[in-house]
């Protein structure tokens, strides 16, 4: 699906110092703490990754999906943003981007909408801000989803657009509107 990242992406294996099932990857900072527990199924071997950085998943060594695969299993469910162009006729130029995604720019007409999936870090730090632009350069700012005002209500997060601001849509009838942000957040790697 285009558009769609997974902040619990990376590779699996490759220079990792193996012990007792599980694998810490070189490079890892101390203050990480990574645990993983590998699932024999019938089809091959699941990794579960109940704590990590986001960066690295810890997985099974050698362990695939039907697929071919490493598969990583996260205890967050997958959250879908879905950004509806209200400006009112002119395009929208929306560039999302995480610590870890850079979901590239994206061009929506009016009352056209762009989506992106991705499952939120077991830390609950995950943090999506967009540039929004409809007149060439006047750039708007805000941070579309943020695991610590999000997390525990939105995992289908729906955001109408319009030139005084974002707002969420609780329902058909229900919106939260916020200002837009003076400055795009600093992401901190």
């Amino acid at each position: 699906m285009s558009g769609t990242r997974n902040e619990e992406r990376g590779s699996v294996g490759g220079g990792g110092d193996k012990r007792g099932g599980r694998e810490r990857l070189k490079g890892m900072s101390n203050h990480e703490l990574n645990v993983g527990l590998c699932v024999e199924l019938g089809f091959g071997n699941m990794a579960f990754n109940l704590l990590s950085s986001g960066e690295v998943p810890i997985g099974c060594p050698g362990s695939t999906s039907p697929s071919g695969r490493n598969e990583l299993i996260s205890l967050l469910p997958e959250t879908t943003v879905t950004i509806v162009n209200e400006v009112g006729g002119p395009l929208l130029g929306i560039h999302c981007r995480s610590k870890q995604d850079d979901l590239g720019v994206n061009v929506v007409s009016s009352d056209k909408s762009y989506s992106f999936n991705f499952r939120p870090n077991i830390w609950g730090t995950t943090l999506f801000y967009c540039v929004f632009e409809w007149v060439k350069g006047q750039p708007h700012y805000f941070t579309i989803y943020d695991f610590k005002r999000d997390g525990k209500t939105c995992t289908n997060c729906r955001w109408l657009v319009y030139a005084s601001g974002p707002c969420l849509q609780h329902s058909e009838t229900s919106i939260t509107c916020f200002p837009w942000n003076k400055n795009a957040p600093e992401l901190k790697y």
